[in-house]
């Protein structure tokens, strides 16, 4: 069983299996592990079903870290690939900032999510449930030897709403890690 060894996993029990990680190299800061993976989960956003989600880990990392959900604002993208990199890793400086994290103590790595591309679309994200995205998650995690003992929630202006629903969708009515903060 993938869940083995104390995980988390939600009561909802979804079959979920380790993705494809593709580790990326090009544009990485130094002292960061960055892989992307195809989600299998399904969205209740039409126009994001097939996309990419992003792992940033940083050197160091103990195998019990933390686990960070990060949940992007609106903006517009046509390369999922170059906006976990480019936007989110790059221009928002999440590799850094995880890095200096690490530096100061905190033992954590960052899964990141490709959302809305509108703002009609973003009062849906994560509001069919977050259930297979969180397992999906952990399992990848734990595929690359990582076994968080809590969570963090973090959005992003728009990435609020993926948080709002999360809160009515998942947390309370489901099994999962120790919820250690949201950040908006």
């Amino acid at each position: 069983n993938v869940y083995d060894s104390g995980y988390k996993q939600s009561s909802t029990q979804v079959a979920v299996v380790p993705s494809q990680l593709t580790k990326l190299t090009s544009g990485i800061p130094s002292g960061e592990s960055f892989y992307i993976y195809q989600t299998k989960c399904p969205s209740e956003v039409d126009k994001i079903n097939n996309r990419m989600e992003g792992i940033i880990v940083p050197d160091g990392v103990s195998s019990t870290p933390d686990i960070y959900f990060y949940f992007h604002g609106m903006h517009s993208f046509t390369d999922e690939k170059a906006t976990l990199v480019d936007y989110n890793c790059i221009s928002k400086d999440l590799c850094n900032n995880m890095a200096q994290l690490k530096s100061k103590g905190e033992d954590a790595v960052m899964v990141m999510f490709t959302g809305a591309k509108d703002s009609s679309e973003y009062s849906k994200w994560m509001s069919g449930g977050f259930t297979c995205f969180y397992d999906e998650a952990l399992v990848n995690l734990k595929s690359l030897g990582y076994t968080p003992q809590s969570m963090v929630l973090m959005g992003h202006s728009g990435g609020g709403k993926a948080i709002m629903n999360i809160a009515n969708t998942f947390l309370g009515k489901q099994t999962h890690l120790p919820l250690k903060a949201v950040v908006y």
